[in-house]
């Protein structure tokens, strides 16, 4: 064995036994999670460079941050994203975070968000029946990580080639909707969503009615809106984009 080989080895021990606690709201228990890399850093920070298509890739990149830090193989929830990645993050770099406040930097300590057992305040409804015209049916919910990360990848691809900013934009908000619906019927036919090519799914989607999707972006702004009061500390709101992982 090379020393290099040995060294690696012994750091990827190290990285096994030195564990963080993180309570898991959808598995409603603690699991244990590898601590971020230097290069698990660099990568989340560098998403800020990625234009456009930066919050896509940022999202895409915590997610598999969190599937592979993760000491057990579940399914997690949408909603566990935020809570995982602020405990490895104030475990990596401390509580203290910068966030803008009337255009001038303040420093938060975010200590309170870090409970053993804390976790998003969910609204009532996680899932919904929703029927337009008795013609169209969906059945929505929050989506895995899994699901999530399948159409981030496909909006990605599609999104660092994009020509401009405004169709970015517009195809964003059509592949948001995608990941929270589950079945589509019409008439007598029922499609799983879950089976579906992304584009195909897109596809769908781009055809439904206006009204339709506005429903869907309802159910999906109570959760946006339940996240925002989690991060909001002294009237403050904690952004996690890229700058979240330095350490200021």
């Amino acid at each position: 064995m090379s020393q290099l080989t040995n060294i690696l080895t012994k750091l990827r021990d190290i990285s096994d036994t030195n564990l963080v606690d993180i309570f898991v709201a959808s598995q409603e228990r603690i699991i244990k999670f590898r601590q971020l890399s230097i290069k698990q850093q660099k990568d989340l920070f560098k998403t800020g460079l990625d234009g456009v298509a930066a919050g896509i890739t940022l999202s895409e990149e915590i997610t598999n941050i969190i599937n592979t830090n993760s000491m057990e193989n579940v399914e997690f929830s949408i909603y566990d994203k935020i809570p995982i990645i602020l405990k490895l993050r104030a475990n990596a770099l401390g509580t203290n975070c910068v966030v803008l406040n009337d255009n001038n930097q303040q420093t938060l300590d975010f200590t309170q968000l870090l409970a053993r057992d804390i976790k998003i305040p969910l609204p009532e409804e996680c899932t919904k029946h929703i029927v337009f015209e008795s013609e169209i049916e969906l059945d929505i919910s929050y989506p895995s990580l899994a699901k999530d990360s399948k159409i981030n990848r496909s909006h990605i691809d599609k999104a660092k080639k994009q020509e401009g900013i405004s169709e970015a934009i517009g195809n964003l908000y059509i592949y948001e909707i995608a990941k929270y619906i589950d079945t589509i019927t019409i008439g007598p036919e029922t499609i799983d969503c879950n089976l579906l090519a992304v584009k195909e799914l897109v596809s769908i989607i781009e055809n439904l009615p206006a009204k339709l999707n506005e429903e869907v972006i309802s159910f999906m702004g109570k959760l946006r809106k339940s996240e925002e009061e989690f991060l909001t500390i002294s009237n403050n709101v904690i952004i996690i984009d890229s700058r979240f992982f330095t350490k200021e």
